[in-house]
């Protein structure tokens, strides 16, 4: 049986200079990943702060 696995979906390309503040803001660090529902929360931040010249990767929190 194989373990490989195709992803499908779309490729952002931004650039490089990212730096760790583009990819999750200082102001969404206090969450805590080892709680379940702070790290799912956490996830929904990455690359939240692209300029907003990029799309957004994820619908906002709340909508």
């Amino acid at each position: 049986m194989s373990t490989d696995k195709v992803i499908r979906g779309k490729v952002y390309v931004v650039g490089s200079n990212i730096d760790t503040d583009q990819i999750i803001p200082a102001e969404y660090l206090n969450l805590v990943p080892t709680i379940p529902e702070e790290y799912e929360k956490l996830g929904s931040y990455a690359m939240a702060g692209l300029p907003d010249e990029y799309a957004p990767f994820i619908a906002e929190v709340g909508s």
